[in-house]
């Protein structure tokens, strides 16, 4: 049974914290409709506590606890990223990611080299211009057409056009050792769509035989869990 994290509270954003200060530290980033009690960020923080290490997680915007008019966008996520990153650093050795799904993207998209010592990735959407773009294939939507009506709803979510300009302008970086862990048929995070990380030097990808996009129950939780630990610490 896994230790319970301390809650606190850092510039009006609800968080959790494994461990104490003062050894290494790793944020952990959550994905779309999850929170600071991701299951794969909990089990991973009894890990890094087992080491004397911190592990610290939030809520990102419209998720959780959180009660701010913020958006659930890389505009407004990336930077609380960055400003825990900052806290950590302030208590810590080093800091270290460890980052779901979009909370990848959101992580290392505006994110200055030097922020993380080490990357832990799981089903990692580092490509978000071409999902993004793969929905407006999927729908015939035009850049012309989102240029003229701004906001398009669709089934497989809302496209707009100055989410997609930063992403254009902001792609995901790896400036750091990384380990990617994706399931083989996750059809979120195509394969191919990670072969420019994955061709760079010091990153590592495992690939977890029936695993989807989400990979944060039994079965595959402990497979991830054992993934993580056998790389921590780096």
């Amino acid at each position: 049974m896994g230790s319970e994290p301390e809650e606190l509270v850092f510039d009006g954003v609800p968080a959790l914290k494994w461990g104490k200060p003062g050894g290494r530290a790793v944020i952990g980033v959550h994905g779309q409709f999850s929170n600071k009690h991701d299951p794969v960020m909990a089990r991973c923080g009894d890990v890094i506590a087992s080491w004397g290490d911190q592990l610290i997680t939030f809520d990102l915007p419209a998720h959780g606890d959180r009660q701010d008019d913020k958006a659930f966008t890389p505009m407004d996520a990336s930077p609380e990223v960055r400003a825990f990153a900052r806290l950590a650093r302030s208590q810590s050795t080093e800091v270290s990611l460890l980052a779901n799904s979009i909370g990848a993207y959101f992580s290392l998209c505006d994110t200055p080299a030097g922020t993380f010592e080490h990357a832990w990735l799981v089903s990692p959407l580092l490509d978000l211009e071409y999902y993004i773009r793969d929905i407006m294939a999927e729908y015939s939507v035009t850049d012309e057409r989102l240029e003229a009506q701004t906001v398009i709803d669709t089934p497989r979510g809302v496209l707009e056009r100055p989410y997609l300009r930063f992403v254009e302008e902001h792609p995901a970086q790896l400036n750091a050792p990384s380990w990617i862990i994706r399931g083989d048929q996750d059809e979120m995070v195509p394969l191919d769509t990670l072969s420019r990380f994955v061709g760079a030097p010091g990153v590592e990808l495992v690939q977890v035989e029936g695993g989807q996009h989400f990979l944060g129950q039994p079965p595959h939780l402990d497979t991830v869990v054992a993934w993580f630990e056998e790389r921590y610490p780096a």
